[in-house]
């Protein structure tokens, strides 16, 4: 690294962002502290439903500040139904989460502190977002860095293999159903498979599938985006 002295940073807790359908998403923005009038930043937006403000209170705040300290905004937004966000989080990936990524780019840029260039990044989940989002076709979104992600969620997704949901998976989501705040043993989840009466989760199993059978189909005359993918195990094609 060059020896540029690193910027002050200014978090602000809490910021509402607000989205086509009138929610307001709450964000946590870590902000380079400007060293001349007017001076302005290009930001990175990580949009995951790990709870910003507990769960991942530390991680984001070591990610961001290290971002900020080098003259990039960096946005952690909680996504609907999640965090401190209002809303309701009906699945993975919905329509409506990857359209709020494209209202926070957009609301993003069009900020007084930002230059206009807007990145994505994220692993796994903010990974996935990433690639969602880009699909739209956002202005202001130049860059995407998704990390063990794919844009084909039916054949490579880590919960759903091939058009199989796991047994793992499957039992795991059954059994904090049944008993939310517990913390189980891999044995316990595995054993929590036997005894289910399956058939009163079929429709929201047939719901999933049809949400994770969404194909992504590059539009061609959409923008080619710097894209860089980390993550062995996960295919990806042109987006």
């Amino acid at each position: 690294m060059p020896d540029t002295p690193l910027y002050l940073v200014e978090i602000r807790y809490n910021v509402r962002i607000p989205v086509r359908d009138g929610l307001e998403l709450s964000a946590n923005l870590f902000m380079p502290v400007p060293r001349k009038p007017d001076e302005k930043f290009p930001a990175l937006l990580e949009m995951i439903p790990y709870r910003k403000d507990d769960w991942r209170y530390i991680a984001d705040h070591q990610r961001m500040t290290y971002f900020a300290q080098r003259g990039y905004m960096g946005c952690r937004l909680d996504i609907r139904g999640t965090g401190s966000s209002p809303g309701l989080a009906l699945d993975e990936y919905t329509r409506a989460e990857t359209q709020d990524g494209y209202d926070a780019v957009e609301w993003l840029a069009a900020q007084p502190w930002c230059n206009g260039n807007v990145g994505m990044w994220g692993i796994s989940y903010g990974g996935f977002t990433a690639i969602q989002v880009a699909t739209l076709q956002p202005p202001h979104l130049k860059a995407i860095v998704p990390m063990y992600a794919t844009d084909d969620r039916y054949t490579d997704d880590v919960h759903y293999l091939g058009g199989c949901l796991t047994a793992s998976e499957f039992a795991l989501l059954l059994a904090m159903a049944r008993q939310p705040g517990r913390v189980f043993t891999r044995a316990q989840l595995l054993d929590a498979i036997h005894g289910v009466a399956f058939e009163s989760y079929e429709r929201a199993i047939d719901a999933h599938v049809k949400n994770i059978r969404r194909k992504i189909e590059p539009d061609p005359r959409a923008p080619r985006y710097l894209l860089t993918v980390y993550g062995v195990g996960y295919r990806l094609t042109d987006v």
